[in-house]
């Protein structure tokens, strides 16, 4: 049998919600939304198909800082409203940053929740 999808990943990955932008080498492009993030890729949902194979410059946007970072990105799944992308490449600094970004929200997140169940 087939290794499954998730048996494949050489990364683990990391659940989100983070806007990005994604361009085309032509200058077109449009928004997504980041659903999860790994060290080797990300899923998106976006409001249009984008062709398996398609280059991709996907730059997420972090609330807290006023930066874009910049990923070079290919497309390897599109179906509907769903994306996945394999980094082609990608700064390690940046996606750092990124993944800091997201296990911050994440603590916050429970810190808020244990917080909450224990006032009931």
């Amino acid at each position: 049998m087939p290794p499954s999808f998730n048996e494949r990943r050489m990364y683990p990955r990391q659940k989100t919600f983070l806007i990005a932008k994604y361009s085309f080498d032509d200058g077109t492009g449009g928004i997504a939304w980041v659903k999860d993030i790994s060290y080797g890729g990300a899923c998106l949902f976006t409001n249009r198909e984008i062709n398996v194979g398609s280059q991709i410059d996907l730059g997420i946007i972090l609330p807290t800082v006023n930066k874009r970072y910049s990923i070079k990105s290919r497309v390897v799944f599109s179906e509907n409203d769903t994306v996945r992308v394999e980094f082609t490449e990608a700064n390690i600094s940046d996606l750092n940053r990124i993944f800091e970004f997201i296990q911050s929200v994440k603590s916050l997140r429970e810190s808020y929740n244990r917080k909450n169940l224990d006032e009931k």
